[in-house]
């Protein structure tokens, strides 16, 4: 896929999943998608590929997604990059917003839901 379309970010520690995510989130909306397995990679990868939304599963070894928010939100550069989080934990949903998440899903999530959040931040 080109450069030049719109970019997605998807943090997820389990490969299956993650696959999954980057097969469904390319075919619906035509964007390109990067794939992190926590956050400390995540942040690796942001300055590379200038997403327009990041994916995150909350809960993840190395950088869960609760500190990825945090750490996005104190960087001037990413201060307002929409994040949109996944969880099946009530307090890790909570937790998210509070750390400034703009949208979460809840875990199991159906894959029409995650795409129409998604494609509510890509051009």
């Amino acid at each position: 896929m080109s450069n030049r379309l719109p970019c997605v970010l998807v943090v997820e520690d389990d490969p299956v999943a993650r696959e999954l995510l980057k097969e469904a989130i390319e075919a619906e909306l035509g964007v390109r998608v990067v794939l992190a397995a926590n956050g400390a990679e995540a942040l690796r990868l942001l300055a590379e590929h200038c997403p327009q939304v990041v994916v995150t599963d909350a809960r993840m070894p190395v950088m869960n997604g609760i500190e990825l928010i945090r750490r996005l939100r104190r960087r001037p550069a990413t201060y307002c990059l929409p994040v949109i989080v996944v969880t099946a934990s009530l307090w890790l949903r909570h937790d998210a917003l509070v750390a400034g998440a703009d949208a979460y899903v809840d875990k199991p999530f159906d894959l029409d839901v995650l795409v129409r959040k998604i494609a509510q931040y890509v051009e």
